[in-house]
């Protein structure tokens, strides 16, 4: 069958410039291709068209589409889905991904879409789509939701894939010429692309989503990590990676492993990693840093320990300080992620946030407003206390963000600027960025660092 996977396009006002490639809708390309199926990807967000050009682009032989998203593109999601259907009724309309998995019912009662996919759906869309093609009825498709006779129906729990190796790579031929996909600033060498070494997460977050994986956590071998290493390395000439799994550094063990199996096929490539503070050792560092790890990003969110245990963060602020200092000693670069704005936060939690990191010897840092998503704790848990009322998410001007009763959005924001003009004016932060300057190109990205932060 001739199959659409669209990737819809962010609301202007929430760009934030950075482009990465849709790996999700890339790993189903991949499986439904082995199907023996013709299979077309339209990365909206890449080429920032509308959604009637989204439309356009559409074969009109086509006879499944599938679109994915997030809470930050849910408007847009619904106004591709319902344009196609005006345009191609004989389309069957499959909606997946994170925003989907945690408004499910929200999402199918606003009656465009066929069916909709619970959890991961290499596996599940295929028979989607087999039972479309063959004309089955849909309750014979297990994991998904659908409805009949005006009645919301679900065949099953999210559906979570044990064996992940048995996966294909995604189908990277599909997406448009990867050197066009390019993250913020902070990385060394181009082309640079994404890659997934393992699904879930096992921590709970409260202001995290976690309806599609269950928190669980499923890694792919050292050796198949590698060798899509390899085939990014020699197929798309790729010279920079960043691990996007959720806690890179989950198994020190096996990182050991790929980080040996990176050194002994003498690959020669940069990456960077999403890690906790409770995950890295000494030992491990050194071995990441001589396979080319140049940067760790680390989720601190908070530098009062009330809060981090209010969020279950289940971390401290001594661990934290420790695997910066190791992390600086490795040689590898830092990047940490402070949330403000917390249901608990007050004036002083949050300067003892900002305090906290500017103690800390990093390289790069975001200061964020507490934003809120549907699926987490944190949305549920202002919802049952009346702190919030229920969101239309698919409205086109949310921005998610929780309004502090006794923090004004005014103040909040000055206290959020001003953090950040402390850590990069600093004259020590300065001295040591330029240390390692060598060229006007440089000086001119650690300048944009400053401005995008301050006015994102």
């Amino acid at each position: 069958m001739n199959i659409a996977l669209i990737n819809p396009m962010l609301n202007m006002d929430m760009k934030i410039g950075d482009k990465q490639p849709p790996l999700g809708i890339a790993y189903i390309a991949a499986v439904l291709e082995l199907k023996g199926h013709n299979v077309k990807i339209i990365d909206a967000e890449l080429e920032n068209i509308s959604s009637n050009q989204v439309v356009k682009r559409l074969n009109p032989n086509t006879d499944v589409v599938g679109i994915t998203g997030t809470v930050m593109v849910a408007h847009e999601l619904l106004k591709i889905a319902s344009l196609i259907k005006q345009k191609y009724p004989s389309i069957f309309l499959v909606v997946g991904g994170p925003f989907f998995n945690a408004l499910p019912e929200e999402t199918m009662k606003t009656g465009v879409f066929n069916a909709g996919i619970l959890g991961e759906a290499e596996f599940i869309f295929p028979e989607l789509v087999n039972a479309f093609e063959h004309g089955f009825e849909l309750k014979k498709v297990d994991n998904i939701a659908y409805i009949t006779k005006g009645k919301l129906k679900f065949t099953g729990s999210p559906a979570v894939i044990k064996n992940i190796d048995i996966l294909p790579f995604p189908a990277r031929h599909l997406l448009p010429n990867l050197k066009l996909y390019k993250p913020k600033a902070l990385y060394k060498n181009l082309p640079s692309t994404t890659i997934i070494s393992s699904r879930g997460c096992p921590n709970r977050c409260i202001f995290c989503d976690n309806s599609i994986s269950r928190k669980k956590v499923r890694m792919h071998s050292p050796e198949r990590v590698v060798k899509e290493i390899e085939l990014l390395i020699n197929k798309y000439g790729v010279k920079e990676l960043d691990f996007v799994d959720d806690n890179f550094t989950l198994d020190p063990e096996r990182i050991l492993n790929i980080c040996k199996l990176i050194r002994d096929k003498d690959i020669s490539i940069s990456w960077r990693c999403l890690a906790r503070v409770d995950t890295i050792s000494k030992a491990l560092l050194k071995e990441m840093k001589k396979s080319g790890c140049w940067l760790i990003a680390y989720g601190i969110e908070s530098g009062n320990q009330n809060i981090l245990n209010y969020i279950q963060k289940d971390i401290n602020l001594n661990q934290i300080k420790k695997a910066v200092k190791l992390t600086n000693e490795a040689g590898i670069e830092t990047f940490a992620y402070f949330m403000l704005g917390f249901p608990i936060d007050t004036k002083q939690t949050i300067d003892d946030t900002i305090k906290f990191a500017l103690s800390l010897n990093l390289d790069y840092i975001t200061f964020n407003k507490t934003v809120i998503y549907p699926g987490t704790k944190l949305y549920k848990t202002l919802l049952e206390s009346h702190s919030i009322d229920k969101i239309n998410w698919f409205e086109n001007s949310l921005k998610y963000t929780y309004y502090h009763p006794n923090i004004s959005s005014k103040e909040l924001e000055f206290k959020r600027r001003g953090a950040y003009l402390h850590f990069y004016i600093r004259p020590s932060y300065l001295f040591k960025k330029l240390r390692r300057v060598n060229s006007f190109t440089q000086v001119i990205k650690l300048n944009m660092q400053l401005i995008r932060h301050l006015y994102n």
